[in-house]
């Protein structure tokens, strides 16, 4: 069943859990996923026409697989950019200025930073033009922004800050706070991931070691075990096996904190 996508309160928000890639993107994948998957097929069974058509299956999944790829990215760089925007927040509220003037502050500084096509800067725009004309609290925006996000960061941020205003508490500690939170975990991320860099670099090899060693035979005519179906049965299994394993391996070196 198809997820269907928020757009907010205004209809014409991103929702951060759905990525459509443009056709480009369509045709990257695709075309990376079939040529991958032709070769795979190849080296395992060595029937042209065979392969040609499994192939259409490692075209889907190149899709589904840059799809994913870049939603997380945008997801990435959408909690950088907030992190940013606690920074402008904090420095606005240290200046005295109230919450509506704050947000103000933040959209003309994530402007400067980022481009008018920024993530947090399309975002704070909707926060400031809800503010400014009186029709939505900030609190309201907010929460929709957290909930389109699908980020707990961004979401427990809204929760706190909403909590915050109604209470009057200090923003400005409350703000300050979140910003220390969120950037340290962001920093944490970074070192993990460059701690892991070498271990998916050498599960890649890993996966690709199965595959040249198959080429080579076949490269120099070497028997494979011929063409009965006992052998087809256990080609297919070894690349059932294969599959498993790098799927494995991959939610291995996945930290999340």
């Amino acid at each position: 069943m198809k997820k269907k996508e928020y757009k907010g309160i205004y209809g014409n928000a991103i929702d951060y859990s759905v990525y459509r890639l443009s056709l480009s993107g369509i045709l990257l994948g695709g075309g990376c996923g079939y040529a991958a998957g032709f070769l795979v097929f190849q080296i395992f069974f060595g029937y042209r026409i065979v392969s040609a058509v499994l192939a259409v299956a490692g075209l889907a999944a190149g899709i589904l697989i840059l799809q994913n790829v870049r939603r997380e990215q945008r997801a990435k760089a959408l909690l950088l950019q907030f992190s940013d925007m606690l920074e402008a927040l904090s420095t606005s509220y240290d200046a005295g200025r109230n919450t509506q003037g704050a947000f103000g502050d933040a959209y003309q500084d994530m402007l400067v930073q980022y481009g008018r096509e920024a993530y947090i800067v399309r975002e704070l725009d909707i926060i400031r033009r809800g503010m400014n004309n009186n029709d939505t609290g900030i609190e309201v925006m907010l929460q929709d922004f957290a909930k389109r996000s699908h980020c707990e960061d961004i979401e427990n941020f809204a929760d706190v800050f909403t909590v915050a205003n109604q209470a009057g508490a200090n923003l400005k500690k409350v703000i300050a706070e979140t910003k220390t939170i969120i950037v340290d975990k962001v920093n944490i991320q970074m070192e993990l991931a460059t701690i892991i860099s070498g271990n998916k670099n050498e599960l890649n090899i890993m996966i690709l070691m199965p595959l040249i060693v198959l080429f080579s035979m076949q490269g120099m005519n070497s028997s494979t075990g011929g063409t009965s179906m006992v052998t087809i049965i256990c080609r297919a299994a070894a690349l059932g096996a294969f599959i498993f394993a790098y799927w494995l391996g991959h939610k291995m070196v996945q930290i999340k904190i």
